[in-house]
């Protein structure tokens, strides 16, 4: 255990690290593998396996290894390998906080980082790497933030899928020769690509020795000379030469970016003027689909668990069904035992 005490000005800030019990490890375990549908075996003695059941059969097991866990299972969807850290937590307290919330201030995080390839019943392997990282607040609350980073390949067809990664909180690029196309949602604010939604689609078309270049993009930003409006674009170009150009400007409902009710507005004015994109993200989602069940779905729910139910329906036509992965990892233990146990020597 590390542990040292920072200074700034007159605050007093004691930070620490401390290696964690193995079952706030096995919490964030449930949760990545009920994403394919999967629960885990509950047991209360100590153990160096556990098992992996889907519909009450046994198809696998948790091996804790001294580096770290192992997961080798069967699902639904195909054949699951992963493998896992074990969390450590970091924790800081905080003395000026007793001015504010008249106790100390306790915060803490850690995650498990999750690698994992899930080889298909078609034969094409779905890659991927998620972590959930968890966060012990006294004052603003406990939390779970889930990112996620996945691959896929298959007959030539590339899908690249990130959530909550590189500041942006939902990325797609689909790859086929010279085919491309991307859907970015920043939603919060325009850095980066300027635009809070965004769907692209470029390709060739070879006719003999010539080659025409294809590209299409719908987007909404802000207006940077009126900021109480919104602007909408929707353009096409074949051969370098413009085949529609729209641009109009559209009212806001919220001065602030994050308000649900501004973020719904926006997705709602895109999924108009553009009705491929939800058409495509469900396209995507049944893809990885068996019957009605969908483990791309699941990850897309967890991604935006901090979401309501009305900003996930417009951002993707979803039915967030009630998830909530801070239930899922803290269950019913009381906030102030789970402090003691995580601060406490």
């Amino acid at each position: 255990m590390n542990s040292c005490v920072i200074l700034f000005g007159n605050l007093e800030v004691k930070s620490m690290e401390k290696i964690l019990d193995v079952k706030y490890n096995i919490q964030n375990i449930k949760i990545f593998l009920s994403l394919f549908n999967l629960t885990l075996e509950e047991k209360e003695t100590s153990f160096k396996e556990l098992k992996i059941f889907m519909e009450g059969l046994e198809v696998g097991k948790v091996v804790f290894s001294e580096e770290e866990i192992i997961m080798n299972t069967t699902s639904m969807f195909g054949d699951l390998d992963a493998k896992t850290n074990y969390a450590s937590a970091f924790r800081m307290t905080d003395v000026e906080s007793l001015q504010t919330i008249q106790q100390i201030g306790l915060y803490a995080s850690w995650y498990n980082v999750f690698n994992f390839d899930l080889k298909l019943f078609n034969g094409s392997v779905f890659s991927g790497e998620c972590a959930f990282g968890i966060k012990i607040d006294n004052e603003f609350g406990n939390t779970v933030t889930p990112q996620f980073k996945l691959f896929y390949q298959n007959d030539g067809k590339k899908y690249n899928i990130r959530i909550n990664k590189n500041g942006y909180p939902f990325q797609f690029t689909e790859n086929k020769g010279f085919y491309e196309e991307k859907i970015v949602y920043n939603i919060f604010d325009t850095w980066g690509l300027c635009s809070y939604f965004h769907h692209s689609k470029s390709d060739e078309f070879v006719n003999g020795e010539n080659t025409y270049p294809y590209y299409e993009s719908t987007f909404i930003s802000n207006t940077s000379d009126k900021k109480e409006m919104n602007t909408a674009v929707t353009h096409k170009e074949f051969n370098k030469r413009w085949l529609v150009h729209n641009y109009n400007t559209f009212g806001r409902v919220s001065a602030e970016d994050d308000a649900a009710e501004e973020v719904i507005h926006k997705a709602n004015y895109m999924h108009l003027i553009d009705p491929t994109l939800k058409t495509r993200i469900n396209k995507l989602i049944e893809e990885f689909s068996v019957g009605d069940v969908s483990f791309l779905e699941k990850i897309i729910l967890y991604g935006f668990t901090h979401y309501s139910k009305e900003e996930i329906y417009a951002l993707f036509g979803l039915d967030k069904k009630d998830i909530d992965l801070e239930k899922m990892y803290f269950g019913e233990e009381n906030d102030q035992v789970l402090e003691r146990k995580i601060f406490l020597p």
